[in-house]
């Protein structure tokens, strides 16, 4: 992945280009050893409790994060509202 943010998608939503593991590069060897000379050329993680999330031209956002129980109820819910019955 890559390690770069910008507004790729609709106006006003920022997101990571290609970053897919982050979390892995953040607990990698190499960032072990360079974090210093990588935090002194401006890089920075920002937690977020939503890490992935889709966004709808009509306004909907569907946001996945660490409490299985909330996202199986958003997955229910966005089911129900877009009429595709048989996701709980």
């Amino acid at each position: 992945g890559a390690v770069k943010s910008g507004a790729y998608t609709l106006p006003g939503f920022r997101h990571d280009w290609a970053a897919m593991n982050l979390s892995l590069f953040a607990g990698s060897q190499f960032f072990k050893d360079y974090s210093e000379e990588l935090t002194r050329h401006g890089l920075a993680f920002v937690p977020v409790d939503q890490p992935f999330a889709s966004a709808f031209p009509d306004g909907r956002w569907l946001g996945i994060g660490m409490d299985a129980a909330a996202n199986r109820a958003r997955i229910a819910a966005e089911s129900e509202s877009t009429h595709r019955p048989g996701m709980r």
